[in-house]
């Protein structure tokens, strides 16, 4: 059984990981550089959607309460907001 603090891990793991593969991407860097050439800036998100699973598998919920505001900074730097 998964609890909501390994799925609160799991997220910050993944916002890590994709904040590293965006700055490592040459392609990437360009095209949000073009996008701030415009005027905009990029705001990236995860979004968590249960999966259909079967009536005696449990299922877990994340309330938004769950990330603390240190959490929540942190991940705005990298332009991605947990809902």
């Amino acid at each position: 059984m998964r609890s909501d603090r390994q799925k609160k891990e799991s997220v910050k793991i993944l916002a890590n990981e994709l904040h590293r593969a965006i700055n490592d991407d040459p392609l990437i860097i360009a095209a949000i550089q073009q996008i701030r050439e415009l005027g905009y800036e990029p705001n990236l998100k995860i979004r968590l959607r249960a999966v259909e699973r079967e009536a005696d598998e449990p299922t877990l919920s994340l309330p938004k309460s769950e990330f603390s505001e240190t959490d929540r900074k942190i991940l705005n730097c990298m332009l991605i907001s947990a809902d």
